[in-house]
């Protein structure tokens, strides 16, 4: 997760969960690079995307492993198809035992070679990307409250539950993300940032995106609806001024 949050920030989100068997045959992967957006030819020199491999089983050329292109994270597009037919088998194989793990760019080109051992290639694959593209998997929609409960409060950041968009006729629920917990929404700022080390379970801290109706209209401009947000925020902070100085009274008067 650190090195997905390196590529794309830390606020990236999960796009795909996915698992990949293999076994004894002249089956492999072509080169290619995992771009989001293949129409696109010149891709960005930031990765948009990266994905991860899980070895669920020992990897090697025989065994079908995964291959790299070396160099090829520079190329900043797709290979051709000559490209592709040379690289096939000079790309380089992942050598690695059962419980490794291979993460990379969208940049970087990549493919596989046939299996002729016996038995199964196993490999768990999650594809992380960055928040404001489109995610392979409705995880948004489709996570649980029981999924969010027993899970890390960052976990929520990686469903994206607190999303600002899309949005509606309405505007942004800018209250819901602002009063989320810290680390389960959206943003790349140091107090956003919660630590990858806090496993504890978010156990109701977190909650599951509202059903917003996006062809509501209430009638108000975008201007109206922040000075209304300026004001609820100003009497939020003074309710919680008074909540603090009863709670200081209270432990003065015990001493």
């Amino acid at each position: 997760m650190g090195l997905a949050q390196y590529l794309l920030g830390t606020d990236c989100v999960l796009s795909l969960c996915a698992d990949w068997v293999k076994g004894p045959g002249k089956v492999r992967t072509g080169i290619h690079g995992d771009y989001l957006d293949p129409a696109i030819n010149a891709q960005a020199e930031y990765a948009i995307n990266s994905n991860m491999h899980l070895m669920l089983s020992d990897y090697s050329k025989d065994d079908g492993g995964v291959s790299f292109v070396p160099g090829s994270h520079k190329w900043r597009r797709q290979a051709t198809p000559p490209e592709a037919k040379y690289w096939a088998d000079l790309a380089v194989p992942v050598e690695a035992p059962m419980g490794s793990m291979v993460i990379w760019g969208k940049h970087t080109g990549h493919g596989s070679y046939p299996k002729t051992t016996q038995g199964l290639r196993m490999t768990l694959q999650c594809e992380y990307m960055r928040r404001r593209q489109q995610t392979e998997e409705a995880y948004r929609d489709t996570v649980t409250q029981l999924v969010l409960d027993r899970n890390p409060v960052p976990f929520a950041g990686l469903m994206d539950v607190y999303s600002l968009f899309p949005f509606g006729k309405s505007d942004w629920d800018i209250e819901r993300m602002s009063g989320a917990e810290t680390g389960a929404c959206n943003g790349q700022r140091l107090e956003n940032y919660r630590s990858l080390f806090d496993m504890e379970p978010a156990a109701g801290k977190t909650t599951l995106r509202p059903a917003y109706d996006y062809m509501h209209f209430d009638g108000k401009m975008t201007s109206q609806r922040n000075v209304e947000r300026g004001r609820r925020s100003v009497a939020m902070q003074k309710e919680s001024a008074k909540e603090n100085a009863k709670e200081n009274e209270k432990e003065n008067a015990a001493d």
